[in-house]
């Protein structure tokens, strides 16, 4: 074993889904560029990018089990912001994203038939360098 990395996940009876896990990887290649056209960081040219029941995506460096400092906010994106309900366990990431070569796509699974309040299963596509969000389809408001 070369590392591990611990997420630090605290378990909640509202978690549905604590065996649909896993992980994606990406690997930057020099002079890739974000999605605003300023250069990619190079701290994690090699990532791994991990799920948690909790409403976080981790990027980890495959190299080290280090998070990547440079990707939201020092390796840790909150899948909760601007989903307006942040009650524990309304909202899980259930699979890995997909990965393409700007686009981190997360999709995720929100409680159902717990609450007349639970957020949208909205699917959302983060800049896959600086995990800042690119865009957002809510398929509740079908337009």
């Amino acid at each position: 074993m070369r590392w591990s990395y611990d997420p630090k996940v605290q378990d909640n009876p509202t978690f549905q889904h604590l065996t649909c896990r896993g992980v994606s990887y990406h690997e930057t290649a020099a002079g890739d560029l974000n999605v605003d056209g300023t250069p990619a960081p190079t701290d994690c040219p090699r990532t791994i990018f991990l799920p948690v029941n909790d409403g976080r995506m981790v990027a980890i460096n495959a190299d080290t089990g280090k998070t990547c400092d440079s990707f939201a906010d020092h390796g840790t994106l909150d899948l909760l912001a601007g989903m307006g309900v942040k009650t524990v366990g309304f909202y899980e990431p259930t699979s890995p994203p997909v990965v393409s070569a700007k686009i981190l796509v997360v999709t995720g699974a929100v409680i159902d038939n717990y609450s007349t309040l639970e957020p949208s299963g909205v699917v959302r596509g983060f800049d896959i360098h600086t995990g800042k969000l690119v865009w957002a389809w809510d398929p509740r408001r079908r337009r």
